[in-house]
């Protein structure tokens, strides 16, 4: 019996505490998993592809190089874990916990993390139609990153870390990134109704006309946004 027919057995029998062992390297695609403890254990070039692994524990564990393809993390819980160059196309991470997290070199691809916590997470990956929703990112490090069409609807951002990020189609209406600061290539960036109060844009607080117009220039839409300084800033375009 292989490895993982060994665990797919255990689970069944009612087995769910997998902590700190080494999965590194095994496929479970299309595997149920759910509610399932792997808390500290190692699954690098793990095959998760298609894997059922809501309500599931992966706080502290080591997912480089995983392949997550596909699978179903709704609710799951990856508190400090380490998905740097893992693959997470189509992946549905609804209300998963992801605070303090590692996503370094990872690819997220049509990734749904509607309603995500990520506060104080590490963010140097490639988001491609991302639905980043109502998701907690306070205090986050975006570095490196780019993000395109991506909805970053009503998420709170306070405290973020934005730099050296490239944003080309990205919403962030209703957004809240109060004391965020933010140093990011935006083309057609939408801030309407987003909240700035406390920001740095481009390591200043007092936001000049200039770099204002410069920003309306490459598309980023400002309706009724809350500058820095605490003022509502709508462009002359919305109120000829």
């Amino acid at each position: 019996m292989s490895a993982e027919q060994e665990l797919v057995r255990l689970y069944a029998t009612g087995h769910r505490d997998f902590r700190g062992i080494d999965l590194s390297g095994l496929d479970f695609s299309g595997a149920t998993l759910k509610n399932a403890n792997f808390a500290g254990s190692q699954l690098r070039g793990t095959n998760l592809e298609s894997a059922n692994l809501d309500e599931t524990c992966f706080d502290g564990a080591e997912l480089i190089n995983a392949k997550l393809d596909n699978a179903s993390l709704t609710t799951a819980s990856l508190k400090g874990a380490d998905l740097s160059e893992a693959s997470l196309t189509n992946t549905t991470l609804v209300s998963a916990n992801l605070c303090g997290s590692v996503i370094l070199n990872a690819s997220l691809k049509q990734t749904n993390l509607w309603q995500a916590r990520l506060n104080g997470a590490y963010l140097c990956a490639y988001f491609e139609e991302v639905n980043l929703r109502n998701a907690k990112l306070i205090g986050a490090m975006f570095s490196e990153s780019r993000l395109e069409d991506t909805n970053l609807e009503s998420a709170d951002m306070s405290g973020a870390y934005i730099l050296e990020v490239t944003m080309f189609r990205v919403d962030l209406t209703y957004a809240k990134l109060n004391g965020a600061r933010l140093e990011a290539e935006m083309r057609n960036v939408n801030l309407s109704d987003a909240s700035l109060i406390g920001a740095e844009l481009f390591g200043v607080l007092d936001v000049s006309e200039d770099i204002i117009q410069w920003l309306e220039n490459k598309g980023v839409i400002f309706k009724n946004t809350t500058m820095p300084c605490g003022s509502i800033y709508t462009s002359a375009s919305f109120l000829e």
